[in-house]
C-alpha cells in the first residue's frame, strides 16, 4: 500500500461525511473503537460507534470501514447492541418519565442497576439530585453501562468484524484500539493531517505496530458531548 495514497482516500470520504463523526447529535456517543487489518496485498480500518440513536430510539453500534479490498465503504451496518428488559421496562407508562432503578439486555444476558447518585457522578455521568423517576436520560443510561461493566460486550467480536468486510481475504487483525486521536471531521479536520490516522496508516504499510502513535486520545465521549435540540 502507498501511505499517502491511502490518506487520500480517507480525506476523500471524510470530505463526503461519510466517515465516522464522533459528535452527532443524531447518535450520541458512549464508546468508539478503531481495528486495522493487513495483509500483504490489502489494508481496512474498522470504526465501531456505540451510541444512543435518538431517531431510532435505540443503543445501536454503528460501523464503518474503509480500505484497499472493501466493496463497500462507509457505514456498513448499524446493530442494536443494548435492549430495554421487558419485565423492567425503561419508562413508567403512565407517567411517561424514566424510572431511576433499571435493567438491559445484552445478548442474552440481563444487566441490573440501582445506582446511587455519587456512582453516576464518579463516572462522569451527570444526573439531578432527585434520583427518582426521569432523572437519567437514555445517552446517559449507556455511558454509565459502558464505564461499569465495559465496552467490549457491546463491540463486534472479531470474525464478525471480519465478515462485515465484505470483498477481502485474508486479512488479520493487526491493531485494535479505544484510545486515539481522532479526527474532527465536522470542523474540517482532515485524517491525512492526523498524527493517529497518519501513522497508523504508515505502521500498516511496514508491518509494524511500533509506528503507531495514539497522539492525544480524545475518544471519551464527555469530550464530543452534543446536547439534543428540541
Amino acid at each position: 500500500m502507498d501511505t499517502e495514497t491511502a490518506l487520500s482516500h480517507l480525506d476523500k470520504h471524510a470530505a463526503e461525511f461519510n466517515f465516522p463523526v464522533l459528535d452527532n447529535a443524531y447518535v450520541q456517543m458512549a464508546a468508539a473503537r478503531m481495528s486495522a487489518f493487513r495483509s500483504e496485498a490489502d489494508w481496512a480500518l474498522a470504526f465501531e460507534v456505540l451510541g444512543y440513536s435518538v431517531n431510532e430510539g435505540t443503543y445501536v453500534n454503528d460501523v464503518y470501514a474503509f480500505g484497499s479490498c472493501l466493496r463497500r465503504e462507509g457505514v456498513l451496518e448499524s446493530a442494536v447492541v443494548l435492549s430495554p428488559n421487558p419485565e423492567q421496562p425503561l419508562i413508567d407508562p403512565q407517567t411517561e418519565a424514566w424510572i431511576a432503578d433499571w435493567s438491559v439486555i445484552v445478548g442474552d444476558r440481563v444487566h441490573q442497576f440501582a445506582p446511587k447518585r455519587s456512582e453516576y457522578l464518579a463516572v462522569g455521568v451527570e444526573v439531578p439530585e432527585y434520583s427518582g423517576p426521569g432523572s437519567l436520560g437514555e445517552a446517559e443510561l449507556m455511558r454509565f453501562f459502558v464505564s461499569r461493566e465495559g465496552a467490549d460486550q457491546l463491540f463486534m467480536p472479531e470474525a464478525a468484524l471480519q465478515e462485515a468486510l465484505v470483498g477481502c481475504n485474508g486479512l488479520r487483525l493487526f491493531l485494535q484500539t479505544q484510545d486515539w486521536q481522532h479526527p474532527d471531521v465536522a470542523d474540517e479536520e482532515k485524517p491525512s493531517i492526523n498524527v493517529a490516522l497518519r501513522s497508523l496508516v504508515a505502521a500498516l504499510n511496514e508491518g509494524t505496530q511500533e509506528l503507531f502513535r495514539p497522539g492525544r486520545v480524545n475518544t471519551r465521549w464527555s469530550l464530543w458531548d452534543v446536547p439534543v435540540e428540541d
